[in-house]
C-alpha cells in the first residue's frame, strides 16, 4: 500500500456511500499532510479577525468623546469616523422645538457629509437645519440660528445636552459588547492554537513516517 494511502486512510473515510440515501458525503478538503481540515481554521481566522474589528469598534465608543458641555458652553471633538457621528447622532432626539417671537421652529440634525477635517472646525461634523415657510431645508451655520429680532439660538447645544443620557447607555452596551468579545476572542484563539499545535505534530509525524 502507497504511504499516501495509509496515512490518507482516514481522511479518505468522507468518501464513503452513506447506505442510507446512497449519496456520497461531500469530501473534506484537509491541510497537507496533515488531518486538520482546511475550513476549520479559515473559518476560525474570520471569526477572529471579525471579533477583533467589533472590540476595536467597541473600545472606540467607549473612549470616544464627542463633546464636553462647560458653563453653558460646548467642545466638540473630531471624530474618526462617520460612523462614530452618526452613532451620536443617534442618542440625540429627532428635533428640538425652539421659538422665535411668538412662532415654533423645529430644528434636526444630521451628519454633514461636505465636512472636511482640513477645512472645517469639528463642531462642523453636525449639520443642523430647519425648514422655512416654504417648506425649504436651511441648514445652520455652527448650529446658530438667529431668530428675526437678531437674537441667537444654539439648538445644536440642546441636541448634545439631550443625547448624554442615551451615550451613556451606549457605553454601557460597548462594555458589555467588549468583555464578551474578549471572552470569545480567547477562547478562539485557544482553539487556533490548539490547530496549530496538531498541524505541526501531524506533519512531523508524516515526514518521519516517509523517511522510514
Amino acid at each position: 500500500m502507497d504511504e499516501n494511502q495509509v496515512y490518507n486512510q482516514s481522511n479518505s473515510q468522507e468518501n464513503i456511500t452513506d447506505n442510507k440515501n446512497g449519496k456520497k458525503k461531500k469530501e473534506k478538503k484537509y491541510i497537507a499532510d496533515t488531518k486538520v481540515p482546511v475550513v476549520n481554521v479559515v473559518v476560525t481566522a474570520i471569526v477572529l479577525a471579525v471579533l477583533i474589528a467589533l472590540s476595536a469598534f467597541a473600545v472606540a465608543v467607549f473612549s470616544a468623546t464627542p463633546y464636553e458641555v462647560k458653563n453653558g458652553q460646548v467642545d466638540v471633538y473630531e471624530l474618526s469616523s462617520k460612523v462614530y457621528t452618526k452613532l451620536v447622532i443617534s442618542a440625540m432626539p429627532e428635533k428640538i422645538t425652539g421659538n422665535d417671537n411668538g412662532t415654533p421652529v423645529d430644528f434636526y440634525v444630521e451628519v454633514n457629509d461636505d465636512y472636511n477635517y482640513e477645512v472645517n472646525e469639528p463642531i462642523e461634523q453636525y449639520r443642523v437645519y430647519y425648514y422655512n415657510e416654504n417648506d425649504e431645508k436651511v441648514p445652520l451655520y455652527k448650529g446658530t440660528y438667529y431668530g428675526r429680532n437678531g437674537e441667537a439660538q444654539y439648538p445644536l447645544l440642546g441636541f448634545f445636552i439631550k443625547s448624554m443620557d442615551n451615550l451613556k447607555v451606549y457605553k454601557k452596551v460597548a462594555i458589555a459588547v467588549l468583555v464578551v468579545v474578549c471572552a470569545a476572542m480567547l477562547a478562539l484563539l485557544i482553539y487556533l492554537t490548539v490547530l496549530i499545535v496538531k498541524i505541526v505534530k501531524d506533519k512531523k509525524f508524516y515526514k518521519q513516517y516517509r523517511e522510514k
